[in-house]
């Protein structure tokens, strides 16, 4: 989904594509670009928010991204919750108080869905191929970006 009509390239071929925004890997990437140096992972971003522009920055970004996509999301399909996942799932509150807020400014017109993470974590496409496959794996102890 396109959130940034001219942003940067996405591996699809597009450009401004939500991906490229929003997800773990292209949040640490950007972070890096900016020239931040002090998160390796992006597990270690969220704390940094509040004393380090590049995380707050890429952060912020990433959050409007996610916005933009479940708002329009939300218009077409009015969907009764969204569920993030993979390894951003892990971000807590650092992540869902801030996508509810955006969300919800950009519904002004209808209450925004229920926002909350799943728990299947960076595990999620595993476990959706062993359901397909008739196999149900042992869930992944959850962590937490704050560590």
């Amino acid at each position: 989904m396109m959130v940034n009509s001219g942003g940067e390239r996405c591996t699809c071929g597009q450009r401004g594509c939500l991906e490229t925004y929003a997800s773990a890997s292209a949040i640490l990437r950007r972070y890096k670009a900016r020239g931040g140096t002090r998160a390796i992972t992006t597990e270690q971003i969220p704390p940094l928010l509040a004393d380090d522009r590049s995380a707050a920055a890429v952060w912020s970004e990433a959050i409007e991204a996610l916005a933009q996509g479940i708002s329009a999301l939300t218009a077409i399909f009015d969907p009764e919750e969204i569920i993030i996942g993979g390894g951003l799932s892990l971000a807590g509150p650092a992540l869902l108080d801030p996508l509810r807020a955006a969300t919800s400014l950009r519904l002004g017109w209808r209450d925004a869905p229920p926002i909350s993470l799943s728990t299947a974590t960076s595990r999620a496409g595993l476990h959706g191929a062993g359901l397909m496959a008739g196999t149900v794996l042992s869930p992944e102890p959850r962590a937490s970006y704050a560590g």
